[in-house]
């Protein structure tokens, strides 16, 4: 018991949020980052004939769009067993500025116009205030993304002016990078192609590596569509968290994971125009003397806990679609 009352500090800061703590700044250029995301798409198979390249051509003005997100922490083992903490759901609205940027590929300045935070009963009101708080602060701020023609993606968030607004960047900064665009592979593909694409995800108390399979569920001239699933794993590792003093080392290990999502995108025009991802990633934190995997018995003083997230984005007025349905109305477009 005296060993988990010693990761009180550590659960105390993870289950208040602190916990998709990111590098704002990303080694080399943003030509450099934008070339490297994109080559890191692994094709498995090409799909069904025809084929052809996928590629962003962004000719057309980007139009506002809505991104929803919200995130939580569940404690499934350990003195706090059973807890979960939630933060609200965050609702925010994104307008092109048309303001010219340089950089690689196509670049847009996006204006954080609106955002809402809405009430939920299992979120406190202390944490719904304090995030409306936070929130308001952002509204009126500038994010960057520039985006290659496979869909490398360089994004700049505007930075916080405190910790509270810190963890609202994060989160959202989290959904641009995981929805705002989907890589796509060098070689011609077709309906029913499979491809990958891994990243190492920096958490604020480990780094775990989360994997991105990509399927192409329908192409069309002005867009197309792809299911998606995530899978995250991590080695043991010394828990990491510069803002907690921690009595004891603590081992963070066991990370795993999944998620899945569906992604509709527009080749001519760097809008998001609907996505929905929903994923939960598990870990352990251990009290621990050492850096290596805990033992049998230093595990019977583990806390083991779940981070859940969705987020959605879509553009806040659709154009008429070449393929499938309207999006929300099941009838056929045009």
């Amino acid at each position: 018991m005296l060993r988990r009352l010693m990761l009180l500090p550590l659960l105390t800061a993870v289950l208040l949020g602190a916990y998709a703590e990111r590098q704002r700044s990303a080694s080399g250029t943003a030509a450099d980052r934008v070339q490297e995301d994109a080559a890191v798409v692994e094709l498995l198979a090409p799909g069904a004939a025809p084929l052809a390249p996928l590629r962003y051509r962004h000719h057309d003005a980007a139009r506002t769009f809505r991104l929803v997100v919200q995130s939580g922490i569940y404690v499934m083992r350990g003195v706090m067993q059973g807890q979960d903490s939630y933060l609200p759901t965050i609702a925010t609205s994104w307008d092109n500025t048309g303001e010219a940027v340089s950089g690689p590929g196509t670049c847009v300045r996006w204006r954080l116009a609106s955002a809402e935070v809405q009430q939920d009963k299992k979120v406190p009101a202390t944490v719904i205030d304090g995030t409306k708080k936070a929130v308001a602060g952002l509204v009126g701020r500038e994010a960057t993304t520039c985006v290659g023609d496979r869909g490398g993606l360089r994004l700049t968030m505007p930075e916080p002016g405190d910790a509270a607004q810190r963890q609202v960047l994060d989160i959202l900064a989290q959904a641009f990078e995981l929805e705002f665009t989907v890589p796509v592979p060098l070689e011609p593909v077709g309906v029913g192609a499979k491809w990958r694409v891994r990243r190492t995800l920096p958490l604020a108390v480990a780094d775990a590596t989360y994997q991105l399979d990509y399927e192409l569920k329908n192409v069309a001239e002005k867009g197309f569509e792809t299911a998606m699933t995530m899978t995250f794993s991590g080695g043991s590792q010394p828990a990491k968290h510069a803002s907690v003093a921690l009595p004891t080392p603590v081992v963070v290990d066991q990370i795993e994971g999944q998620g899945r999502g569906e992604l509709y995108s527009m080749l001519d025009e760097l809008t998001p125009m609907q996505t929905d991802l929903s994923f939960e990633a598990v870990m352990t934190l251990t009290p621990s003397a050492h850096d290596d995997a805990p033992t049998d018995e230093e595990r019977n003083h583990a806390y083991r806990m779940a981070y859940r997230t969705r987020q959605m984005m879509s553009a806040a007025q659709l154009g008429p679609l070449t393929w499938g349905a309207d999006l929300g109305t099941g009838k056929r477009s045009e």
